[in-house]
C-alpha cells in the first residue's frame, strides 16, 4: 500500500463521513492501520447508504404532503392548483425560481420539472 493509496482512503473516509453523518471528521488517522481505515470506511459506506434511503423517504413524504397542502388550499380558496402554486411561490419570494422554491419547501431539486409542469397544468 502506497502513501498515496492511504491518503486516498483517508480522503474517501472524509467524504463518506460527511454523507453519512453530515460533517467531516476531525480524526487524526496517523496511527491507524490500513485495515482499520478500510473497516471504518466500509462502516461509513453502510451508514451513508442508510442515510440516503432515509433522505429519499423524507423527500417522498414531503412531496406528498406538499401536493396535499396545495390541493387543500386551492379548494379552500376556489383557485386552480396551478394558480395556488403560483401564489405560494410568490409568497415564498420564489416566483420564477423553481429550484429556490424546492429548497425552501424541503423538496428535492429533481422536482423542479414537475413543478414547472404543475404550473402549466
Amino acid at each position: 500500500m502506497t502513501n498515496s493509496d492511504r491518503n486516498d482512503t483517508i480522503e474517501l473516509i472524509h467524504n463518506i463521513h460527511k454523507d453519512a453523518r453530515g460533517f467531516r471528521p476531525c480524526i487524526d488517522f496517523t496511527n491507524w492501520t490500513q485495515e482499520a481505515l478500510d473497516k471504518f470506511s466500509m462502516e461509513l459506506v453502510d451508514e451513508a447508504a442508510c442515510e440516503i434511503e432515509s433522505e429519499k423517504l423524507r423527500e417522498r413524504e414531503a412531496w406528498a404532503q406538499f401536493k396535499k397542502n396545495i390541493n387543500e388550499t386551492s379548494e379552500r380558496l376556489g383557485m386552480s392548483f396551478s394558480d395556488t402554486l403560483r401564489f405560494d411561490m410568490q409568497s415564498h419570494d420564489c416566483e420564477g425560481e423553481p429550484e429556490k422554491y424546492c429548497f425552501d419547501r424541503g423538496l428535492g431539486f429533481f422536482r423542479k420539472d414537475e413543478l414547472i409542469n404543475l404550473l402549466e397544468g
